[in-house]
């Protein structure tokens, strides 16, 4: 029986848009007194990769990052190496190019939602990624023991393993009450430190907004 991997509830998908914004909050995120802001950018175009403004060859870059039809632009300040997300999988932006976070998982797809939110995840909280991979471990066990049972003929045999498959779907309740407690401690983290971002953003407003307009003009005075 192939393995389904349980599709992304609200909750996770959540989860994955405020990493998203919380990230995005401090795109232009103020310098401290007589420092220089870092500036990196990741543009794809066309199958190249450039990364802050030189062309990266196919060569150097991670294996199995296909860039066909891919355009996208990244611009980040204040971060040294940033994460970024290209085809659900998750990069770091390193001073020589892009660096894999994780290695394809066996028989893995990719485009499926929960397997760009374990990417997330894992950049996110360590510890709560391990914890999901073994509820989905669990759930994928759960499941090939309710397929044998259902080959199984009435009688001791097939109550014993009915016994030990209400052991495993209890045990896997208790693991998904802890991991969703979990996440709803980690959103409730990500949307305050959002708020903090969102305060500061305000309280500068006009020096982001000059800043941005002499980024965009070339950092030529205006």
């Amino acid at each position: 029986m192939a393995h389904r991997t349980p599709s992304m509830n609200p909750l996770r998908s959540a989860f994955a848009v405020l990493v998203l914004l919380v990230a995005g909050a401090g795109i232009y995120a103020l310098p401290a007194a007589g420092q220089t802001t870092m500036e990196r950018s990741l543009h794809i175009q066309d199958g190249t990769v450039y990364i802050d403004g030189e062309e990266v060859s196919s060569d150097a870059l991670p294996q199995g990052l296909r860039t066909e039809g891919i355009h996208l632009r990244y611009h980040v300040r204040g971060i040294e190496e940033p994460i970024v997300q290209i085809q659900g999988r998750t990069y770091r932006l390193t001073a020589t190019g892009l660096e894999a976070l994780e290695a394809p998982l066996p028989n893995s797809n990719h485009d499926d939602p929960s397997t760009e939110y374990l990417d997330l995840l894992r950049t996110q909280s360590q510890a709560l990624y391990e914890d999901v991979r073994r509820e989905y471990a669990l759930e994928h066990t759960a499941q090939q023991r309710a397929y044998r049972i259902r080959q199984m003929e009435a009688g001791p045999e097939r109550t014993a393993h009915l016994d030990t498959l209400r052991q495993t779907v209890s045990q896997l309740f208790d693991i998904k009450q802890t991991n969703r407690q979990r996440e709803i401690e980690h959103l409730e983290q990500q949307v305050e430190l959002m708020r903090q971002r969102m305060h500061e953003r305000s309280a500068h407003r006009e020096t982001m907004i000059n800043q941005r307009i002499r980024q965009l003009l070339g950092n030529a005075d205006f």
